[in-house]
């Protein structure tokens, strides 16, 4: 995020990134450890936009998180994925959300590639997703450690989107 003069360093709108007011804040963030850093003759790291989720604010929320299917099959990396379109869990019955979808992407060694959610609370959703894709957390721990996980809650819809877990 280094300017053309070593001196200063942009962040947010003014750098060619994804334009969203968390990434922008997150940059700030590096660029302020990168200045400390290079004070002290440590080289820091930059940003990883890979886990960054992208919603719409409609209702139900459609977001989405890494990948898309075309861009893995362009790039060719082989993957497998979970989805359904026509979501009938008992916890959008109970609300009686009807149009609700997922697809989730994941790759040989069982990491998340990409989500993509319509639902009532697709943020939540892709949080959890975004975590476990910055930790790289295979889809079989996520399942493991979703169990738990409060009912009825679209976070713990996570047992049905990986029931059977992906393998």
């Amino acid at each position: 995020m280094k300017t053309s003069n070593n001196n200063i360093y942009a962040v947010g709108d003014c750098v060619h990134t994804i334009q969203l007011a968390r990434v922008a804040d997150m940059e700030a963030h590096v660029a302020a450890r990168t200045i400390i850093s290079a004070k002290e003759g440590v080289v820091a790291s930059g940003i990883d936009y890979t886990a960054v989720p992208t919603v719409l604010f409609t209702y139900p929320q459609l977001g989405m998180l890494g990948k898309t299917e075309e861009q893995l099959k362009e790039q060719n990396i082989k993957y497998w994925k979970s989805y359904d379109t026509n979501l009938s869990w008992p916890t959008y019955r109970r609300v009686g959300l009807r149009f609700a979808a997922y697809k989730m992407l994941v790759d040989e060694q069982g990491l998340i590639l990409g989500v993509h959610i319509l639902s009532d609370n697709t943020t939540g959703l892709l949080n959890t997703f975004k975590h476990a894709m910055i930790n790289k957390t295979p889809v079989k721990e996520i399942h493991e450690n979703s169990i738990m996980t409060p009912y009825p809650s679209r976070e713990s819809d996570i047992l049905y989107m990986l029931n059977p877990p992906i393998e």
